[in-house]
């Protein structure tokens, strides 16, 4: 397929940087969350096993400090996976656009909720929301508080790894620490959101 990433030392990238899992001494390939994603074929392609059957989930590691993208390789012709394997990079690589996020998302006990006018509101406890304004950039998603005075609070984003459309995978982008990648599980949609 198509130029799709990178790997440094044993962690896997997408082109632009963003954390994908790693590759382990077997040169399995592992998803940021811990699930099989294929193996290392011909030594630049990830493909999967049509009919194979997945290891067991490994558990996630802390991410590494982002990586440099290097410059991409020079073109070549995009091939097809041999018949009875397929190119599992196609869904992990798929970012949403700003309508497919409008919605309710669970993870654990709270609750987000992604509102069209761009609101959102963060149930945190059956006593606590916390409000605000969501906006979406490539593969960034910043939720911002709104401060007391009606400033909006600058706060890190979190970076999508993946998406499927009814889950988004996410890491907090903490400027002063690494942190392990969460699920957001979609529980509903929006009235607004047609």
């Amino acid at each position: 397929g198509r130029y799709a990433g990178f790997i440094v030392n044993e962690w896997l990238f997408a082109a632009d940087g963003r954390y994908l899992g790693w590759v382990d001494s077997r040169q399995q390939v592992w998803k940021a969350d811990g699930y099989f994603l294929g193996e290392i074929v011909e030594q630049h392609y990830v493909l999967r096993r049509s009919n194979g059957v997945a290891p067991v989930r490994q558990t996630p590691r802390v991410p590494p400090v982002p990586a440099e993208p290097p410059s991409p390789p020079a073109a070549r012709t995009n091939r097809l996976p041999r018949p009875g394997w397929i190119d599992p990079l196609e869904d992990l690589l798929r970012l949403p656009n700003q309508e497919e996020l409008i919605g309710i998302w669970q993870q654990d006990h709270q609750q987000v909720e992604l509102n069209a006018d761009g609101e959102f509101v963060w149930t945190v406890s059956p006593t606590q929301n916390i409000t605000g304004r969501w906006e979406l950039r490539g593969p960034l998603l910043f939720l911002r508080r709104w401060q007391s005075e009606g400033a909006l609070e600058a706060v890190p984003g979190y970076r999508i790894i993946e998406f499927n459309g009814d889950e988004v995978l996410l890491r907090w982008l903490a400027p002063d620490q690494r942190t392990l990648p969460f699920w957001l599980r979609r529980v509903g949609r929006n009235s607004d959101a047609f």
